[in-house]
C-alpha cells in the first residue's frame, strides 16, 4: 500500500514527505504479554525493519531518522503523542 494512501486511511498526521514509488506490505509494532505496544528500542526497530515495513514507536529522538536511512523504510508512525524530534 502506498505511505501516503495509508496515513489519509487512518487519519494520520504527515511530517514529512513520503519518497515516490515506495509501498508499505507490513506493519511492526513489538508484541509485549497480551497487549502489543510500540517498538520502545531502536534495536527492535532495526530487528524487524525492512524497505517494505511500515515502523510503528513511541521512539521520536534524532536515532529514528538514523535508522530510517539505514533500513529504508517507507514511512513511520509515531504514536503516544510523539513528535519528531526537532534534531
Amino acid at each position: 500500500m502506498d505511505p501516503m494512501d495509508l496515513a489519509r486511511r487512518i487519519g494520520a498526521r504527515v511530517v514529512a514527505g513520503v519518497r515516490p514509488g515506495r509501498t508499505v506490505d507490513r506493519v511492526y509494532a513489538a508484541q509485549y504479554g497480551r497487549a502489543y505496544w510500540p517498538g520502545d528500542r531502536i534495536s527492535d526497530l532495526l530487528e524487524h525493519a525492512s524497505q517494505t515495513t511500515l515502523l510503528v514507536t513511541n521512539l521520536s529522538s534524532a536515532l529514528l531518522a538514523c535508522v530510517a536511512e539505514l533500513v529504508n523504510v517507507p514511512a513511520i508512525c509515531l504514536v503516544g503523542g510523539q513528535d519528531p524530534a526537532k534534531s
